[in-house]
């Protein structure tokens, strides 16, 4: 039996082979340095970010993380003959606010001087944000706002995440990014 020669792999199949495991790589750590928030959040119900707490609303699906600096005020499920009501609001001091609302009926950055709306998508469900400035949320405002809507979410009328800050909206972006939808 005369052995065969063997043959060496052409440049072009070392080049596919490299190329394949660099991107494969790259998208490894891309994934491990993105924030949680959107799409694919880490394990709901594990531990917040180091230091921040988190609020669990089970009745209604959702779960939020916060800085232990923000003050949070939960207000209970109020219900008429159509619909129920739920809402929460962290707060730090008089420097910034979000509100967490379920079913909220109203507007947001009608008349602003500068408004972006964007598509998202939160833990599978697909809504919008909008980024505004010179809005008053409540007794809160005027300031610049990050606002994310989910309309039909979870079979409610929608969800709503309402943030604003006097000025550095960096803080407000951090908290509203960790919201999400759970089981």
């Amino acid at each position: 039996m005369t052995p065969q020669p063997t043959r060496s792999p052409s440049p072009a199949r070392w080049l596919s082979v490299t190329v394949l495991a660099v991107g494969l790589a790259a998208g490894i750590a891309i994934g491990a340095l993105l924030p949680p928030g959107d799409g694919d959040s880490p394990a709901v119900g594990g531990p917040p970010r180091e230091g921040w707490n988190a609020y669990t609303n089970r009745e209604h699906g959702y779960q939020i993380e916060y800085p232990p600096a923000w003050e949070l005020r939960e207000r209970a499920t109020r219900c008429d003959e159509t619909f129920c009501v739920q809402d929460i609001e962290l707060k730090r001091g008089d420097a910034a606010s979000i509100f967490v609302f379920v079913n909220f009926q109203g507007g947001w950055c009608e008349g602003s001087p500068r408004k972006t709306v964007e598509d998202i998508v939160v833990s599978g469900h697909g809504g919008k944000e909008y980024r505004c400035s010179d809005f008053t949320i409540r007794s809160f405002g005027p300031g610049d706002s990050v606002i994310r809507y989910f309309p039909g979410a979870k079979g409610k009328i929608n969800y709503l995440i309402l943030g604003q800050a006097r000025s550095d909206l960096s803080e407000v972006d951090a908290i509203v990014a960790t919201f999400r939808f759970i089981d």
